[in-house]
């Protein structure tokens, strides 16, 4: 599904396309051919070491911005359904 979040950095959104039929969701950032992975289960999502591509690493470059995202997908995904 494509979701439109709350920029982490930055005023305005951000597009990204989220596979949510499994577990960790895979989040993929226009323009950019790598998945980042995401652990949407339990009280506080967040993005696994090991899906952690450069585009995501430069959008959530400030501290905590990731977990800020994280959640902000979890929430529009949940929205939508």
């Amino acid at each position: 599904m494509r979701i439109s979040v709350k920029h982490p950095r930055e005023a305005g959104r951000v597009q990204l396309h989220v596979l949510t039929l499994s577990s960790p969701w895979r989040v993929t950032y226009p323009g950019h051919h790598e998945e980042a992975l995401l652990d949407a289960t339990g009280r506080s999502p967040g993005f696994l070491a090991e899906g952690y591509p450069d585009w995501l690493r430069d959008l959530c470059e400030p501290i905590d911005a990731d977990r800020q995202l994280a959640e902000a997908i979890v929430k529009e995904v949940g929205r939508r359904r």
